[in-house]
C-alpha cells in the first residue's frame, strides 16, 4: 500500500556503514534492517544515503545507486539520496596532482583545477585538511568554476542522475505518492571542509604528526583564521581578482556552483519539487561568515546543515526560508546535543516545524544508535508522530 514519505530521515554513514562501490549490499533486508534497529516503521523513519561520484569508478557507484533504489522499491522504504563533486574526490588525481611528477595524475596544468590562497597560479593548493570529528589530510580543494572539474561533474551527475530522474517518475511508492527528493551538494563551500594552513605548507609525503593541528576558530571569521580561498574560482568566471577576499566573493562562488549542479539536475529530468541544495559555512558569529541565502538558486529548494541549534537562533536562516513564496526547504544534515531525549525531540520537532520543511536528515544512524538520550529522543519523536509525511 501506497504512503507518502516520512519528514524525518537517518543518514547511514558512506564509507562506515555502506560503500558506494558495493551494489550487493544494498537488498530489502538491509534497509528494513536499521529502519527497524532505530526502531521506526516506513511510513515513520526513512534512509539517507551520500554518494561522492568523484571518488571511485563511475559504472561502480550507478550499479550501487541502481541496487539501491531496487531494494527502497521492494521494501517501501523511502531513501533521500545526496550527490557530491566537492568534498571527496582523491580518486581523481588526473585533476588535481599538479604538483608529484612520480604519482598518478600529474600534469602542471592542473594547477587551475585546484583552489589558490592568492591571486595567482603559484598559490596553487596541494594538500588541505577537513576535520569531521578529527583531523584528516584530504586532497586540495577543488575550483568550483574549473572547467575540467565541472567536466567530470557534470559527465558524473547526469550518468547518476538521469537513471534517478527516470525512477523519480515511475512514482515508485505509489501512483499518488510523490518521492521525498533528491540533496546535491554536501554542505557547499569554501574553507571549511577543506581548508588550508597558511605559511609553510607540509607535503603529502611529510608525516602527519608534523601537520598543523589548530583547525579553524570560527570567531576569527570568514576562513576561521585560516589562509583564504576563492581566487582560482574568480579567475576562472573572469572576474576581477581582488587583493583581499570578500564575503560577497565567496557568496557567489558557492551559489554559482549549486546553481550549476541544479541546472544540471534538470537537464537530466529531475523537476523542481524534488531537488534540495546542500550549503555550508554558516556558523555563529553568523554575521562574519557567509550568508544562508546561498542555498536559495532558481530550480530548487534551500538546505543547510543544523548541529545543535534551531533555525530560529540560527543567523539569517529564516528568512532565508521566506525568500520562497512556498517556504520549503529541507535540514540536510541535523544533529542535537541535548542533555535530555525530551530537548532531543523538542530541537527535532522545533526544526521540522519551521516554515515548510520537507524532511530532516540525522546525522548518523549509528551515532543514534550509540547514543542513549538520542535514541531515546528519537522513540519520544517517532511515538508523538511528528515524522509522519
Amino acid at each position: 500500500m501506497a504512503h507518502p514519505p516520512p519528514r524525518f530521515y537517518a543518514n547511514i554513514a558512506p564509507g562506515q556503514d555502506f560503500d558506494q562501490h558495493s551494489p550487493s549490499q544494498f537488498t530489502p533486508a538491509y534497509l528494513e534492517g536499521w529502519v527497524r534497529r532505530l526502531g521506526g516503521t516506513r511510513e515513520t523513519l526513512g534512509l539517507s544515503f551520500a554518494f561522492s561520484l568523484l571518488n571511485g569508478p563511475l559504472p561502480k557507484i550507478a550499479a550501487a545507486s541502481a541496487a539501491l533504489r531496487d531494494a527502497a522499491k521492494q521494501s517501501g522504504i523511502h531513501i533521500i539520496p545526496a550527490f557530491d563533486i566537492q568534498n571527496w574526490w582523491d580518486y581523481r588525481s588526473d585533476l588535481w596532482n599538479w604538483f608529484d611528477p612520480n604519482s598518478p595524475g600529474y600534469a602542471p596544468a592542473n594547477r587551475d583545477n585546484v583552489e589558490w590562497t592568492g591571486p595567482d597560479r603559484q598559490f596553487a593548493t596541494s594538500i588541505a585538511w577537513r576535520n569531521w570529528g578529527s583531523q584528516i589530510r584530504v586532497a586540495p580543494l577543488p575550483n568550483l568554476r574549473s572547467k575540467a572539474f565541472r567536466a567530470a561533474g557534470e559527465m558524473a551527475l547526469s550518468t547518476i542522475l538521469k537513471p534517478w530522474a527516470e525512477w523519480q517518475a515511475s512514482k515508485p511508492y505509489g501512483l499518488d505518492v510523490e518521492t521525498p527528493g533528491i540533496k546535491l551538494g554536501w554542505e557547499a563551500s569554501l574553507g571549511i571542509n577543506a581548508y588550508v594552513y597558511p605559511g609553510n605548507i607540509p607535503s603529502w609525503k611529510s608525516p602527519v604528526s608534523s601537520d598543523p593541528q589548530r583547525g579553524l576558530e570560527h570567531s576569527k571569521g570568514l576562513f576561521g583564521g585560516l589562509a583564504p580561498l576563492g581566487w582560482a574560482a574568480l579567475h576562472a568566471a573572469g572576474k576581477h581578482l581582488p587583493n583581499q577576499l570578500q564575503k560577497t566573493d565567496i557568496e557567489w562562488i558557492v551559489r554559482d556552483y549549486l546553481q550549476w549542479m541544479v541546472a544540471t539536475a534538470r537537464r537530466c529530468g529531475l523537476p523542481e519539487a524534488q531537488l534540495f541544495t546542500h550549503a555550508g559555512g554558516q556558523f555563529a558569529p553568523f554575521e562574519q561568515h557567509i550568508g544562508h541565502a546561498v542555498a536559495c538558486v532558481r530550480g530548487a529548494a534551500p538546505g543547510w546543515s543544523i548541529y545543535n541549534t534551531r533555525p530560529a537562533d540560527a543567523g539569517d536562516m529564516v528568512a532565508a526560508i521566506g525568500k520562497r513564496k512556498d517556504a520549503r526547504w529541507c535540514c540536510a544534515e541535523w544533529m542535537s546535543f541535548a542533555a535530555t531525549p525530551e530537548r532531543w525531540a523538542d530541537d527535532l520537532e522545533a526544526t521540522l516545524s519551521t516554515g515548510n520543511c520537507q524532511f530532516v536528515v540525522a546525522y548518523n544512524a549509528q551515532d543514534i544508535l550509540a547514543n542513549t538520550t538520542a535514541n531515546r529522543g528519537l522513540a519520544l519523536t517517532l511515538q508523538r508522530g511528528k515524522t509522519r509525511g
